[in-house]
């Protein structure tokens, strides 16, 4: 797993730092931009047919029901709404 202190040791800075010049050249916090990150290959991963256990384990989620609720709230579908609704033929 990424951890922020071991981020901004490789990049010679400190954590207040590396956040700081992080969020001003992205526009986000590092773990913003980590939750984007995962959120984003979570829809791919339940797009392509897996299943909701299979997506939140493959992005990293240890907790389903963690995964399920930051889902929802990055998407406004649950993870279960989000897989149907995208493997429904048009």
């Amino acid at each position: 797993a990424l951890r922020l202190d071991a981020l901004a040791r490789g990049a010679g800075l400190s954590e207040k730092q590396f956040r700081r010049l992080f969020e001003q050249t992205y526009g986000e916090t590092p773990g913003r931009f980590l939750a984007r990150v995962r959120i984003g290959r979570a829809k791919e991963l339940l797009a392509r047919g897996a299943s909701v256990t299979e997506a939140c384990v493959g992005v990293g989620f240890s907790s389903l029901g963690s995964f399920s609720t930051k889902f929802s709230s990055e998407t406004g579908r649950s993870p279960r709404h989000y897989r149907a609704w995208r493997s429904s033929p048009l």
